[in-house]
């Protein structure tokens, strides 16, 4: 979901640990914003995998999507 400035930022990001995600519908949910780029912010790729699967399946062409902490050619 689209987070808002009520939100507990801190508490939803711990929400990430401990909780089960849906990914692909979020995901589906996202490309109404139609993003230009999609980044992991963790440090593996597992979920920017999953991404270009779900993306390329919804979209045509869909959003690149980035795991910088995973891509050693990452251009910082």
């Amino acid at each position: 979901r689209r987070y808002g400035p009520t939100d507990d930022l801190a508490a939803r990001l711990a929400d990430c640990l401990v909780r089960p995600a849906s990914v692909p519908p979020v995901l589906r949910q996202v490309l109404a914003y139609r993003p230009g780029v999609l980044f992991e912010a963790g440090t593996g790729s597992a979920l920017a995998s999953s991404a270009r699967t779900v993306l390329a399946a919804d979209l045509d062409p869909a959003p690149p999507v980035h795991a910088p902490l995973a891509e050693p050619a990452f251009p910082w």
